[in-house]
């Protein structure tokens, strides 16, 4: 990090303690010619179209993460999987709920991060900054998921 971003993460409001230096969207590029495909920046559109799930898979030759970075409004690539080993896109988000609550609650998640899974790692961009890898879960693996059958 440069002492600019040092400085803007001091400014900037915490969400659970994560300094949201970057906005984060998925973009998908294809080996067969098409126009590469991107998301809402934190996945702000309630539309299930925007999301990565209604995208068409055929010919994926790059599922990425890229943040543009507040302030500067420049964009940053974090990570790229094959297209090959592409399995799903998940939004990460956290909740500041009350601790008692007698009726039901319902609040919008902050975006702290941007998780794709592949055939064998999950891959995550905060809004920090930082990526993190793991392997992925046997629940995670055997998970059916309606990106494969609506987006390809």
């Amino acid at each position: 990090m440069t002492n600019q971003d040092i400085e803007l993460t001091k400014k900037l409001p915490r969400n659970f303690g994560v300094a949201p230096l970057f906005r984060l969207r998925w973009r998908f590029e294809f080996h067969d010619g098409r126009a590469p495909k991107y998301g809402i920046w934190n996945g702000a559109s309630g539309r299930k179209e925007d999301s990565a799930a209604f995208v068409d898979k055929t010919n994926l030759l790059w599922a990425i993460v890229e943040g543009e970075k507040v302030g500067a409004w420049t964009v940053k690539e974090f990570f790229r999987v094959s297209g090959a080993d592409y399995f799903h896109a998940k939004w990460d988000g956290a909740v500041l709920a009350p601790a008692f609550v007698k009726e039901s609650y319902k609040a919008a998640p902050n975006i702290i991060g941007l998780t794709m899974l592949t055939r064998n790692n999950a891959y995550t961009a905060l809004v920090n900054g930082k990526v993190l890898q793991r392997k992925i879960t046997q629940d995670e693996r055997s998970i059916r998921l309606a990106e494969h059958s609506v987006g390809g």
